[in-house]
């Protein structure tokens, strides 16, 4: 059954980072359980990171507490780690665009992967 996520009173600040199928700016819809547990969503202020690797848009969303640092050398350095993923497995790649979700702070650990 299709599964329906609203976000009606986030603080103004704030923005939603998730592949979910968005059918209006606060609210989201799946068609299916599964889907929805696939689609992991981070809210709070988030900077948005963008690039391109094998003509893939990619998108890191950037959220946590994090010093200042140099964005044009972590794009690079991340686009060429992409590259050369994508280049070891058959093309084309089964998506169509990439997504990550980066939460930074003090001894945190871990990471999942979805399908979306």
């Amino acid at each position: 059954q299709p599964h329906q996520v609203e976000f009606p009173t986030l603080p103004h600040t704030w923005q939603i980072a998730t592949t979910l199928p968005q059918i209006s700016a606060t609210t989201f819809q799946t068609a299916s359980y599964a889907e929805l547990i696939d689609h992991p969503v981070e809210t709070g202020i988030i900077e948005f990171l963008d690039f391109e690797a094998q003509g893939i848009p990619h998108r890191i969303a950037l959220s946590g507490i994090y010093p200042d640092f140099d964005r044009a050398r972590f794009l690079a350095d991340i686009q060429k780690i992409c590259e050369t993923e994508l280049a070891m497995f058959p093309s084309p790649a089964p998506f169509t665009e990439y997504f990550f979700l980066l939460h930074l702070g003090d001894n945190l650990y871990g990471g999942l992967e979805h399908i979306s």
